[in-house]
């Protein structure tokens, strides 16, 4: 609250597009931290005996909630009135709060096994539902919250709710714009790749002309001859050009922002398959292939792909909030379901009178090596992802063994 009222401080002594956005980060950001709050003592109440989670939810009613409202008081802006877009996030901010407030509560509720006997239990109860149509009451200045508004347009408000959260957890995330690199430097490539099969093709017509004459079968000959050279020339050229580039070039270049205008960084990502001679030998060694593994190598190698992403930050552009950066990739194997056979298989196993029939998951196995480094430091991981066709069935993270490698 008291950075909310500092930057409400710095609007009134110079009001500027910088000013009026570090005010609306620290709305939000105060609203972020009344609901993490809220979902901290719900998380910390259900391993709490029922006495113990009565003072937890006294103190939540006392406390959290009280903070909760501070934003609804007029006496946060000190009676200044702001403009229309700070106004806007106040409004936002205090319907997020509410509808955390009324929903974190209800949790409580849920947590509690209540002894209507216990008076104790039944004033609580009593004070929890109070305090939730006190919310509800506030809400319906944003719109209908009543439980035939719910049955009706649960939909509609689900999809607010989303939006709401983005809004407000705006501050925690970095925007992405995608860029594909090289664009300009490929047609260039191509271009000139065009220009070293047309000159081939041009010096194969002179050289023949000078030779038979103007109009001549060996001329017709030659120029359909150096026709089909320089098409193939132009895409050899140009395929290994691409090729030799792309190593280089990344696939895909991102750059990330800061509220949506401030560039703080750059990623870019590469993909592409390599020969098992390409990889080092620390990914290798911590590969430690199974004997089962080295069997099915001696017909059959594995596929190898390569995947890199080089993520670039100014640190001095966030300040200390580098370090709670995290960065999400996603592996998406449903290309490799499409081609699997069943996803199970029988088994028979046999007893000392009488055997069984069995049906076993068939499952496939796709290990991962993970490799990533900050300044000088390096860290490497191996998992093993275990899949058949109906998806994946576990991820297990593999420790290697120096000593022995089944």
């Amino acid at each position: 609250m008291a950075k909310v009222i500092f930057a409400l401080d710095r609007i009134n002594e110079k009001d500027s597009r910088a000013t009026r956005a570090t005010y609306c980060n620290a709305v939000k950001i105060y609203a972020l931290m009344v609901k993490k709050q809220l979902r901290m003592n719900v998380l910390k109440g259900k391993a709490l005996p029922a006495k113990e989670l009565s003072t937890l939810i006294h103190d939540t009613l006392n406390k959290t909630s009280l903070g909760a409202v501070l934003l609804r008081t007029h006496e946060i802006t000190h009676g200044r009135k702001l403009d229309s877009d700070s106004h806007r996030v106040l409004i936002y901010c205090n319907e997020y709060i509410s509808m955390c407030l009324a929903y974190y509560l209800f949790r409580f509720l849920d947590l509690a096994s209540w002894n209507c006997e216990d008076e104790d239990h039944a004033n609580i109860r009593k004070k929890l539902l109070n305090r939730i149509h006190n919310e509800l009451d506030y809400q319906k200045q944003f719109g209908d919250t009543s439980e035939t508004s719910i049955n009706k347009n649960s939909e509609t408000l689900i999809y607010k709710w989303n939006i709401l959260k983005k809004y407000v957890g705006s501050p925690l995330y970095l925007e992405i714009r995608h860029k594909k690199e090289g664009t300009v430097l490929f047609q260039l490539i191509s271009g000139l790749a065009a220009a070293l099969a047309m000159f081939f093709a041009t010096a194969v017509a002179f050289i023949w002309q000078d030779t038979y004459g103007s109009l001549s079968r060996p001329l017709f000959l030659a120029l359909v001859i150096g026709y089909v050279f320089k098409d193939r020339m132009k895409e050899v050229i140009r395929n290994f050009l691409s090729t030799k580039l792309k190593r280089t070039l990344s696939d895909r270049q991102q750059f990330v922002y800061q509220n949506f205008s401030t560039l703080i960084g750059r990623c870019r990502e590469n993909l592409y398959f390599i020969k098992d001679s390409q990889v080092p030998k620390s990914i290798i060694k911590l590969r430690n292939k199974t004997h089962l593994v080295d069997i099915e190598n001696s017909f059959r190698s594995e596929t190898i792909m390569y995947y890199r992403k080089k993520i670039l930050i100014k640190t001095r552009a966030i300040g200390q909030a580098w370090d709670g950066l995290i960065d999400i990739t996603r592996l998406n194997i449903s290309d490799f379901l499409n081609n699997m056979d069943d996803p199970k298989h029988t088994m028979y196993v046999c007893g000392k009178d009488s055997y069984q029939k069995r049906s076993i998951d068939k499952v496939y196995h796709m290990n991962m090596i993970r490799c990533h480094r900050i300044g000088n430091k390096k860290i490497c991981k191996r998992f093993r992802i275990v899949f058949n066709r109906d998806g994946i069935k576990r991820i297990d993270h593999i420790i290697p063994n120096e000593k022995s490698d089944t």
